[in-house]
């Protein structure tokens, strides 16, 4: 994404290795109140099982691209979560992941990824945000479905 020079700043964590022009440092970041994270969590978790429930028909039509996709999507969320519980910003990280090719270790993925997201869900409503109430309900009615 190329923007203008007086637009630009260096992003932590980076190391440029041509520096021409003087790129300068980036802004002190401004202080996020904690109640903006747990909002964000909460706006997360609903996401999350939207998502959750929507990968039921790549798992029908065996679409192996479309639901690690999913999967990787959905594992984010979950480390966007627990970042917003420590009341941090989750930084850009690429991390290895498994391919799940039978259907029996898609459902086995996508129910631990649930899993925890349904241990975070707890820790976010003692802190005052808000969750869905029974998101799990749908999702294993219509995994049942494929098993």
């Amino acid at each position: 994404m190329l923007i203008p020079q007086q637009l630009a700043h260096q992003e932590h964590p980076s190391l440029p290795l041509f520096d021409k022009v003087g790129i300068p440092e980036s802004p002190p970041l401004e202080p996020v109140l904690s109640q903006k994270y747990i909002e964000d969590a909460s706006l997360t978790i609903g996401f999350f099982w939207m998502i959750a429930a929507s990968m039921f028909p790549l798992l029908a039509r065996h679409d192996l691209i479309g639901f690690h996709n999913g999967l990787l999507g959905l594992q984010r969320n979950v480390r966007e979560v627990q970042a917003a519980l420590m009341g941090e910003r989750l930084p850009f990280q690429k991390l290895p992941s498994r391919l799940y090719v039978t259907l029996e270790e898609q459902i086995s993925a996508l129910r631990g990824v649930c899993n925890e997201m349904e241990a975070l869900m707890p820790q976010v409503v003692a802190a005052g945000g808000y969750v869905p109430s029974s998101p799990r309900l749908a999702l294993e009615r219509r995994l049942d479905m494929l098993s």
